[in-house]
């Protein structure tokens, strides 16, 4: 915890009568909302808000401090929006070139190896290896091309190209193995090399020692078994891998003490200088060797920088507050490293550091003199509980604060932190965190010795595992982006009923956020929209039928039984931003794992009450390892989600060809018509045109993601789609001659692999459909959607009508 000597009674917040606060928090402020894209009218608005709310709050007449918080804050949004603006633009050269580089990291990364190099020309640059080929310090001479990214633009993601800027990677690029390389090692002094022995050591441990060894000490938690991490997610304990404050702390903690009880055994106890002081210079090198060990990792290397400025401040300037010096620490990293504003790893640890220090300058002002305020408050039991209130408090102030983030990342939120911290905090800052960094430095010396011991946390590891933690999580109701406003206007209006401390105030502030909550919520429940999301050369397909969803399909995940989990990574956190907690009905077109891939993995963590596939042989099953029944149809089927009708067409039980058999769904919303073929090809179209189950659709979603032989002219005209959706990924999906034959019919069509994912809203005689790439250009449609553009039209979106009666009849 961050304790400060601010003396908090007498004024909660002095750090905004100074200059340098003021400067600081202005240039932090602006490169984050240039990060998010913030417009500059919207910054402007708030700026004016801000001047109106210290005005009636404070009766601030001063304008130096607003006028440099305004020019600041401006000149670093401006910064920032330029700085991020060129990844749009970015082009790469697609020719193979001999490179010269520097190997600086070698780290592994699930099933290879992720190599950090730099360039001579590009800057640095990461590209994989499937074998450990490399070694920190070697100076190479190798052939590179650029990287293919598998770019998926899904909803309330980053792309590839700004994650990788967002670690101060200017490429990724591919390793032309068939052309070899030659490297030599160089002399010069290298951390990593210190850092690249410690990875070597950890292959000798067993799997479940070598992943938390990997995570506490070197900052990898790749390799650390899958099941255990999803474990402390749910338990709210993930960030305990992190190597952060925390780890830092813990390090710190444990040399000063010690060192603090070797000095008084020795004469410089005599020479009346205070040992606190020896004890914090000689604390400092033992946690920066925790720095190197976890490669400079930003959260490491932020919490470092925060521990220096924090000591010399108390060995200096006593009077400086923590909050300060946060700040400070903040400013001078990102003065140097402007990238870092948009790493998620940088910003969970400025927050959780920003709310261990709110929470305890609350804690102090508003609850200390009311909990020691009793006779019992010298007992041993009475203290205990002062503790768990405290750190419950504090817990749940920096709860509230990451909760939009964490959010971001997942799309759910664990229910158990505040308790699991309190409970698990003993064994991570006691056995776990020390014990692997004392097995790092045994490694040096004695490996034997370290191997056991290694081996031995790793035990203990796998029996802290069955504790009977808290396992459970908020899920979103609805999408990220509107909740993230909720969030904002509940955080504002908790400044001003705090500052105002009045009950009218209070229940103004009351029923004006729940009223907006609900309208919200309101507005939202009614909204109907389809959603093609973007999944490379696969489906998975969403319809909402107000607060129902069906989906179709599951998207890919072609390692079904490997270490990489596509369904958990992407489409599963994805759904969850949406605010999809609970499927009405789950359709399976057919067993090719770019259907059904994700199934078990969404059968396990979502509540799917009905799913249903079309009849096929069990060993089309077996590629999908499949955990969970489904409920087969072998004749057409319909039924009603509301006001909306889905209706089921199943292929033939015996056949040749898998895709043409597939499950074919046709949805229906007062008079919107979306057709879902699955991989079907035109001679099952025609088996449908007999069968009298064929006719004029809205929106036809490409069969078999626009392949040359799944449709033709005389098919477009029985359909009559006033659009085509692709959703596809590669040279022929969709095919060349697929797209011409759309363009020689004048059909509009969007691929998912030009736009992203695609949105698709029915209104009462017209639809309107959006894109995923158009989307992040548009404010109004990011911060708002999808209430935008549903009830409030775009020019972004793209209208088309309804087909009219004449329009079915005539061909």
């Amino acid at each position: 915890m961050v304790r400060e000597n601010v003396n908090c009674k007498r004024i909660f917040f002095p750090e905004r009568n100074s200059i340098l606060f003021i400067l600081i928090s202005g240039f932090i402020l602006g490169l984050f909302l240039g990060f998010l894209g913030i417009p500059w009218f919207v910054a402007l608005a708030g700026i004016i808000f801000y001047l109106i709310f210290t005005y009636i709050i404070y009766q601030e007449r001063n304008c130096l401090k607003v006028v440099v918080f305004g020019v600041v804050f401006f000149l670093s949004l401006i910064f920032s929006q330029t700085f991020w603006e060129p990844r749009f633009d970015k082009s790469l050269q697609t020719k193979e070139l001999e490179s010269y580089v520097v190997i600086e990291k070698v780290e592994p990364y699930f099933e290879g190896y992720l190599v950090e190099a730099y360039h001579s020309e590009k800057g640095k640059i990461i590209f994989k290896t499937d074998g450990l080929v490399f070694v920190p310090g070697d100076e190479c001479l190798l052939w590179l091309k650029p990287k293919v990214l598998k770019e998926y633009l899904l909803p309330f993601s980053l792309e590839k190209g700004l994650r990788l800027k967002t670690k101060g990677y200017e490429e990724e690029l591919s390793l032309v193995k068939e052309k070899g390389w030659v490297c030599r090692s160089s002399e010069s002094f290298s951390w990593e090399r210190f850092r690249f022995k410690l990875f070597e050591f950890s292959e000798r441990l067993n799997p479940t020692a070598k992943g938390l060894f990997q995570a506490l000490v070197l900052g990898v938690e790749t390799n650390l078994p899958e099941e255990f991490k999803e474990r402390l997610k749910d338990q709210g304990l993930y960030h305990l891998l992190a190597i952060s404050g925390f780890n830092l702390a813990v390090m710190f903690g444990l040399v000063y003490n010690l060192s603090f009880w070797l000095l008084r055994l020795t004469p410089v106890f005599r020479w009346e200088y205070p040992l606190q002081n020896l004890a914090c210079f000689t604390a400092l090198p033992a946690a920066f060797v925790i720095v190197v060990f976890s490669g400079f990792c930003p959260s490491a290397y932020r919490a470092f920088v925060f521990l220096v400025i924090y000591v010399l401040s108390r060995l200096f300037f006593r009077g400086t507050s923590g909050l300060m010096v946060l700040f400070l620490t903040a400013g001078l990293i990102l003065l140097f490293q402007p990238y870092l504003i948009g790493n998620l790893s940088f910003q969970l640890s400025f927050l959780a550091t920003l709310g261990l220090i709110l929470g305890d300058r609350f804690y102090k002002f508003y609850l200390f003199s009311y909990i020691t305020a009793s006779s019992y408050e010298n007992r041993w039991y009475y203290k205990i509980l002062i503790w768990i209130v405290y750190s419950s408090f504090i817990s749940g102030v920096v709860s509230v604060l990451l909760m939009p983030f964490i959010f971001s990342i997942s799309g759910k939120f664990p229910v158990g932190t505040v308790l699991n911290n309190l409970l698990a905090g003993g064994f991570w800052s006691l056995v776990f965190i020390p014990g692997c960094i004392l097995t790092a430095f045994i490694s040096f010396v004695f490996p034997e010795i370290a191997v056991n011991l290694g081996n031995l946390i790793g035990k203990i590891f796998d029996l802290y595992t069955y504790l009977p933690f808290w396992e459970g999580f908020f899920t979103l109701s609805l999408p990220l982006n509107l909740f993230c406003c909720l969030w904002f206007i509940f955080i504002i209006l908790g400044v001003i009923v705090w500052k105002l401390n009045s009950k009218k105030v209070f229940f103004s502030c009351l029923i004006f956020f729940f009223s907006t909550l609900g309208l919200v919520y309101f507005l939202f429940k009614n909204i109907n929209y389809f959603v093609v999301l973007d999944v490379g050369r696969a489906n998975a397909m969403i319809f909402k039928a107000k607060d129902k969803y069906l989906m179709v399909d599951t998207g890919p995940n072609f390692t079904v039984n490997g270490s990489f989990n596509w369904t958990k990574f992407y489409l599963e956190p994805t759904l969850r931003k949406l605010g999809v907690s609970l499927i009405e009905i789950l359709i399976v077109s057919h067993p090719d794992l770019d259907h059904s891939g994700g199934f078990n993995t969404l059968k396990k963590d979502f509540l799917i009450k009905k799913a249903i596939t079309g009849r096929f042989t069990q060993e089309d099953w077996q590629k999908v390892n499949l955990i969970y029944p489904l409920e087969e149809i072998s004749v057409p089927q319909g039924f009603k989600i509301g006001d909306t009708e889905v209706y089921l067409f199943p292929g033939e039980e015996s056949y040749e060809d898998l895709n043409r058999e597939s499950l074919v769904v046709v949805v229906e919303h007062k008079g919107f018509t979306v057709f879902c073929p699955g991989d079907i090809d035109v001679e099952r179209f025609y088996r449908l045109k007999e069968e009298g189950e064929l006719f004029p659709v809205e929106v036809l979603v490409s069969p078999h993601h626009g392949s040359k032989k799944g449709i033709n002219q005389e098919i477009l005209t029985w359909l009559k789609p006033k659009v085509v959706l692709t959703s596809g990924r590669g040279p022929y999906h969709p095919h060349p001659e697929f797209k011409s034959l759309l363009e020689k019919q004048e059909i509009p069509h969007f691929s998912t692999s030009e736009e992203g994912t695609l949105y698709v809203f029915p209104k009462d005689d017209y639809f309107i459909i959006c894109l995923e790439k158009t989307r992040r250009k548009d404010f109004g449609l990011r911060l708002f959607f999808p209430l935008v553009p549903y009830y409030v039209v775009t020019q972004s979106c793209k209208t088309f009508d309804y087909h009219k009666s004449w329009e079915i009849i005539n061909p």
